[in-house]
């Protein structure tokens, strides 16, 4: 369901009253309400815990996808944030 908006702008003026126009008007065709998350990677196989000692572990999420709902066919980017300890961190 498409929806149209108008932004109105006021002239502040040293003489007189201020006026009001539309500035600009613009339409919303899609609007997303969630996104259903990805699958967890299945290859390579791995444990997600944490042993001292053991070499870095790499997990490619370059082929996660996030589906959209509903479908708007918006471009999208990730951003993926770590909570960890930085100090153990390479």
């Amino acid at each position: 369901m498409s929806k149209t908006h108008t932004l109105f702008a006021t002239y502040t003026s040293d003489n007189g009253p201020d006026p009001t126009y539309t500035a600009m008007k613009f339409t919303v065709s899609c609007t997303l309400t969630s996104y259903t998350m990805p699958a967890v990677p299945a290859e390579p196989t791995f444990d997600l815990s944490y042993i001292v000692y053991d070499p870095p572990l790499t997990i490619d999420l370059s082929t996660l996808v996030y589906t959209e709902n509903p479908t708007c066919y918006y471009s999208t980017s990730t951003a993926i944030t770590w909570t960890g300890l930085p100090s153990f961190m390479v």
